[in-house]
């Protein structure tokens, strides 16, 4: 076996090893990230409890099939913009990863929210997640194009996971806090909320 199907298959048995805990210990419904990059933002700005919280690295698909085979009722995946631009094509784990541009299904997005082609070129002209962002909210198609991006996303993910497992999604920024959320995520994000 190469080195590189060895790490994979101990990418897959760390993500495996952490349902398997949390399913044993009775928690079964969960929160996914695909790291640790925006820990901060979902434990400060949207004060959720990190405690039930799954790191998949880019293995979503993997991750749900899992998830699915251990009894898990739920999954909220919480990702950073980037993450959920790549979801919004369809699943990709790692070794299946494409080099399709970000930007490029961003500025779909805006034109999907009613922009025009102006708005959407700004977007393809930004060098970061964060000079999109705010790209965006100036010319008020933020909230549009957001809209549009988690409806791609809930049908990916809700297509991928059919009936096996209720799953769920919310996009954030570490600068920008939460940008959107799929229609049904709001439950999910409330078991997740720290009692104050």
């Amino acid at each position: 076996m190469s080195m590189a199907k060895v790490i994979l298959k101990e990418k897959r048995d760390v993500i495996q090893a952490q349902l398997l805990r949390c399913s044993t210990r009775g928690q079964k419904d969960l929160l996914i990230t695909p790291g640790n990059y925006g820990e901060g933002v979902l434990a400060d700005k949207l004060n959720l409890n990190l405690e039930n919280m799954v790191k998949c690295g880019s293995f979503i698909s993997e991750t749900i099939d899992m998830a699915a085979e251990c009894g898990i009722n739920s999954l909220l995946l919480a990702g950073h913009l980037g993450k959920m631009l790549q979801i919004a094509g369809e699943i990709q784990d790692e070794y299946k990863h494409q080099n399709d541009d970000e930007m490029e299904v961003l500025a779909d997005c805006v034109l999907l929210a009613g922009g025009d082609a102006g708005v959407s070129q700004r977007v393809l002209y930004c060098n970061t997640m964060d000079e999109a962002i705010e790209a965006l909210w100036m010319t008020a198609f933020l909230q549009p194009a957001m809209r549009q991006l988690m409806h791609r996303v809930d049908r990916v993910l809700k297509g991928y996971a059919e009936s096996r497992i209720r799953i769920e999604a919310l996009v954030f920024s570490n600068r920008y806090g939460m940008l959107g959320k799929t229609p049904g995520a709001e439950e999910l994000i409330m078991l997740h909320r720290k009692l104050l």
